[in-house]
């Protein structure tokens, strides 16, 4: 009885493994885990977000798909799974092209709210230059825009930085002046 159960325990762990090696057949391979990782942590009686809090790793185990880490909080625990790790975001070369002022400044590196920023408009976010129109007004949107999503959040109205230029200068409702 027990010969024909380590068969059939055999036979079963074979067909599990090429079922397995089929569906990985066009996977990547995980990526290599850097050593500092942004770690979920959860409150028991929390009802909020998870939050991610940065935490060291000491090993990994692919097998498993876990990590020991080293906890900076008697609450969380060593080994953790993949799952509950965030990896650190990386700048994307764009990010750190657009802070290259030997490259050509009238290149637009974003477009949004109608506005087009370029590299000249964000240089002048650098030490002690004066801000640009164009950088105030994305800005605003922006904050706009992040009210507009968040309920929570009051309710925000922003006018643009030529309003009062365009209407002193006859705009288009001259008679408001």
């Amino acid at each position: 009885m027990k010969i024909l159960y380590s068969q059939i325990k055999e036979k079963l762990h074979v067909a599990k493994e090429k079922v397995i090696e089929e569906k990985n057949k066009d996977r990547e391979d995980l990526p290599a885990i850097p050593p500092e990782v942004y770690v979920k942590t959860v409150q028991k009686q929390s009802k909020t977000k998870p939050k991610y809090n940065k935490e060291i790793i000491k090993t990994v185990d692919h097998e498993l798909k876990t990590a020991q880490i080293i906890p900076r909080h008697h609450n969380t625990k060593e080994k953790i799974h993949f799952s509950n790790i965030r990896r650190p975001k990386k700048f994307s070369e764009s990010v750190i092209n657009a802070w290259d002022d030997t490259l050509d400044r009238s290149e637009v590196l974003t477009k949004k709210f109608g506005l087009n920023i370029t590299r000249e408009d964000l240089l002048t976010l650098r030490e002690s230059n004066w801000l640009n129109d164009k950088i105030i007004n994305f800005y605003m949107e922006l904050i706009d825009q992040r009210s507009r999503q968040n309920h929570k959040l009051p309710t925000t109205f922003s006018f643009n930085t030529f309003l009062y230029v365009s209407l002193k200068a006859g705009g288009r409702y001259p008679e408001l002046i």
